[in-house]
């Protein structure tokens, strides 16, 4: 099977195993808050370094969240979708392989980190506001992701709330 022919779920998972212990032997050379503070300025700066990642008329436009929910899902959540439109989008991840994949990692302290509060960068640089209150890697029944249009003026994102 060609790496074309995998799910990203599956390179995903092949990668984690590779990175989780070299992450692991970081912090125990350096701490462990040092290491997460560094992947999450990462994440951060990769946003501000690329914020002309969708062409105009795409960025801002709630309906790209399907695209990327196809992608990210295929062969790893289960979810319903609540709502879908040009100005917001909403649905709820109800089984997340990615949470068990941490876990069976023993590796679920750096999931959000790697994983979850990565959607909050890729959200901004769609142009889109991301709220959500739990998420299944922190135990939660499910994660709740809502998405809304941002308005033009608005810089920031809202962050990861969770």
């Amino acid at each position: 099977m060609s790496s074309h022919e995998m799910t990203f779920f599956e390179r995903f998972s092949i990668q984690m195993e590779l990175v989780v212990p070299i992450l692991r032997k970081l912090q125990s050379v350096l701490g462990e808050e040092a290491v997460l503070k560094a992947l999450d300025q990462a994440n951060q700066e990769e946003t501000r370094t690329n914020r002309e990642a969708f062409p105009a008329g795409v960025a801002g436009n709630c309906l790209t969240i399907q695209a990327g929910l196809e992608l990210f899902s295929k062969g790893a959540l289960e979810y319903d979708l609540l709502e879908l439109d040009e100005e917001k989008a909403g649905f709820n991840v109800t089984s997340c392989k990615y949470a068990q994949m941490m876990k069976d990692l023993d590796a679920q302290d750096l999931g959000p980190t790697l994983i979850c509060n990565v959607d909050f960068p890729m959200a901004e640089k769609m142009g889109l506001e991301l709220r959500r209150t739990q998420t299944c890697m922190k135990g939660g029944s499910h994660c709740d992701f809502r998405y809304r249009a941002r308005p033009a003026k608005a810089d920031a994102a809202s962050g990861p709330t969770d």
